[in-house]
């Protein structure tokens, strides 16, 4: 369209990164003014402005498919916001392993459910096999390995998952060190191995990288929680729910209700633990731990009773105190919760 195509109303545009041709109609008083001599050009009729889209996107497979790499002339189009590099630089399998990527980070909470983790674990492993040099796939292999690992009540099974998210960490920090993923990954893995503090660390550099990621702040969330530093975990979370609405499916409400629990202030705890139930976010049994125990502590013994009869009932097996003993760094903090479960008429598992 830089050329003889300028003067055509519908443009076919085929978006980098993407198999489906966009069609556009461009305004009259859009179009350049041009030579008498340029205007003697006849106009496609309607059939054949059906076949150039049609070539377009057949050029569009065919380029994406053989995998080869095209060079754009200064006056290639920009697509809706994008650089003007061409569609064919992009590879279909790194296409593909960045959708599947994308998928699995959506699908990892409640990280309490083995069969979410295993799906999730299964996603970022397809990523991995449609394009093994994609760090996002092995970053989300680390962090789900890990959480496999802290939660799992099988040791053996928990030592295998550590030794694989460490793997997949070297490898995601390897392919992109500057990648807010890669070190929030790369910190995962270090905590799946037992080195908080340098979990601890590396989360907090992957949050300054890039403080708009709202996955590295979840994760970032989690790791100050385990760690005790609920205050941070507050100072985190807070401005995302300013637009609550947009994080619903995220677990800030979660670790937000669980860091004041700690703090003590069991009203704000039990608020905050609502709203992640009434706004259908991923709510597992810890959540429901901590709404419980929040219950019992401000006096509302009532219901706090029936929440520890609905846990009990949801999650028989849920091993609940082996989970808590084993993410808290200081067991005080768990002991304080199970106490206050205990209280509210749950019965240790």
């Amino acid at each position: 369209y830089a050329g003889t195509g300028r003067l055509e109303t519908i443009r076919v545009e085929l978006p980098k990164g993407s198999y489906v041709p966009a069609f556009t109609r461009v305004a009259e008083t859009q179009t350049p003014r041009v030579s008498a001599r340029e205007h003697i050009t006849v106009k496609p009729t309607g059939l054949i402005l059906v076949g150039i889209a049609l070539g377009v996107l057949v050029l569009g497979v065919i380029a994406l498919v053989t995998r080869d790499t095209f060079q754009t002339d200064n006056a290639a189009v920009e697509v809706a916001g994008t650089s003007s590099a061409s569609v064919f630089d992009v590879s279909p399998s790194r296409v593909e392993a960045e959708n599947l990527a994308r998928l699995g980070r959506d699908m990892i909470f409640p990280a309490t459910d083995p069969g979410r983790l295993t799906a999730s674990l299964a996603v970022f492993r397809s990523a991995i096999a449609s394009d093994p040099d994609y760090f996002g796939g092995h970053a989300g292999a680390a962090q789900v390995l890990t959480l496999i690992a802290i939660t799992s009540a099988d040791d053996d099974a928990a030592a295998r998952a550590s030794e694989e998210a460490e793997a997949a960490g070297d490898r995601a920090i390897s392919l992109a060190p500057d990648s807010a993923w890669a070190v929030s990954a790369h910190g995962m893995a270090a905590w799946a191995r037992g080195d908080h503090d340098a979990a601890l660390l590396l989360s907090s550099k992957a949050y300054g990288i890039d403080p708009g990621d709202v996955y590295v702040a979840e994760f970032d969330a989690l790791l100050s929680l385990f760690t005790g530093h609920f205050d941070k975990v507050i100072e985190r979370i807070e401005p995302f729910l300013v637009e609550s609405s947009l994080y619903r499916g995220f677990v800030f409400h979660n670790a937000l209700g669980s860091s004041y629990f700690h703090l003590g202030d069991f009203e704000r705890s039990a608020e905050v633990l609502t709203d992640a139930i009434n706004n259908r976010g991923p709510f597992g049994p810890a959540p429901y731990a901590y709404l419980m125990a929040a219950k019992y502590e401000l006096g509302e013994t009532q219901e706090a009773r029936e929440l520890a009869k609905r846990f009990s009932e949801t999650w028989p097996n849920s091993k609940i105190t082996h989970l808590f003993a084993r993410i808290f760094v200081d067991q005080q903090y768990a002991l304080d919760l199970e106490k206050a479960m205990t209280g509210a008429g749950w019965q240790s598992d």
